[in-house]
């Protein structure tokens, strides 16, 4: 028997003895449950996994307008008229504007675009018609800079590969792209599209 716990008259209880004989490990549907268990096992997880798949792919951004799909104006090749500044705006932002223009066409054949910022994540846009001069202050306010080509006259607001980066919870800039058709005076807003797997 074990010995009496100080002040207290208890005694520990008598530990068991273990038995002597081993015991059976016994399953008794054990080895006919066990693979079909498994097989179960495994195709759910493979159905779930298919499932998930699918889903994900059902929900990628739609397809965006494409640069081929909107052709520019020929290209120009002549001299590049001074940019007028015929508003206040155009004359506040005139280096910006000046320094586009001086570089040539990059945009629909024979127009400059001009970027400058307005704060963080913040730009604000022009676009210079380099053979006459014209300068339209497009009040086009972006976050994640614009895409456009000398070939097409489709203009993009928020590069794609760029929102793409902020595709994260609790984002501070909302990932979509915004697409525009100039026109020759002005943007046409013609599709926008959220650039994450929802």
């Amino acid at each position: 028997m074990g010995r009496a716990l100080a002040g207290t008259g208890l005694r520990p209880p008598q530990l068991r003895r273990r038995a002597s004989r081993p015991q059976l490990k016994r399953d008794p549907l054990g080895s006919v449950l066990r693979p079909i268990l498994v097989l179960l096992g495994v195709a759910s997880i493979l159905s779930c996994s298919r499932g998930q798949s699918a889903s994900h792919v059902g929900q990628l951004p739609k397809p965006a307008p494409r640069f081929e799909d909107y052709p520019g104006e020929p290209l120009y090749r002549g001299p590049t008229v001074r940019p007028r500044l015929d508003t206040p705006d155009a004359r506040n932002y005139r280096t910006a504007i000046r320094y586009a223009a001086a570089h040539g066409p990059r945009f629909d054949g024979h127009y400059a675009v001009a970027s400058w910022g307005c704060g963080t994540s913040c730009q604000f846009h022009a676009i210079i018609d380099v053979k006459s001069g014209a300068v339209y202050m497009t009040n086009l306010q972006t976050a994640l800079d614009v895409e456009y080509r000398l070939d097409s006259r489709l203009f993009i607001k928020n590069r794609p590969e760029v929102a793409r980066h902020w595709c994260m919870p609790g984002s501070a800039i909302e990932p979509t792209s915004w697409y525009y058709e100039w026109t020759g005076s002005q943007l046409r807003l013609i599709d926008s599209v959220y650039q994450c797997p929802s």
